[in-house]
């Protein structure tokens, strides 16, 4: 249950992710005027793009429509990416110390690129290069 309530933000926007291929494939075949699949694998952007910020289609209600739905979804779904990386960024530097000047370190020992145990005792109060 922790683990659902720390990553609220993302779980939403895994979620409200699942379903933009299947709407971007429609709006692609409303904009091409297609009934194909293979709209969905052609990388043509430049109609796709105009279609959702202008109106290519005035007289085609049902374009308008999804249209609006579209550009309704996607602003959601940049909503939550915004709200996830805001807080996931926020929550991961309240967790961490800052280091000033001064500070004392850890002690610590890490393996070197060689698999030899370095420990960081053994070059403290040296300088190091």
């Amino acid at each position: 249950m922790n683990f659902i309530s720390n990553n609220i933000w993302l779980i939403l926007f895994v979620a409200w992710g699942l379903p933009l291929s299947i709407y971007r494939s429609k709006f692609r075949k409303l904009v091409y005027q297609t009934d194909s699949w293979t709209i969905n694998i052609k990388p043509v952007f430049i109609k796709e793009i105009k279609g959702l910020f202008g109106n290519i289609y005035p007289d085609n209600l049902n374009y308008k429509r999804f249209r609006n739905f579209y550009r309704f979804y996607l602003l959601i779904y940049i909503l939550l990416f915004f709200f996830y990386f805001n807080l996931n960024t926020t929550q991961k530097t309240n967790n961490m110390n800052e280091i000033v000047v001064g500070s004392t370190l850890p002690s610590f020992s890490l393996n070197d690129q060689n698999g030899q145990v370095f420990n960081i005792d053994s070059v403290k109060g040296k300088k190091i290069w």
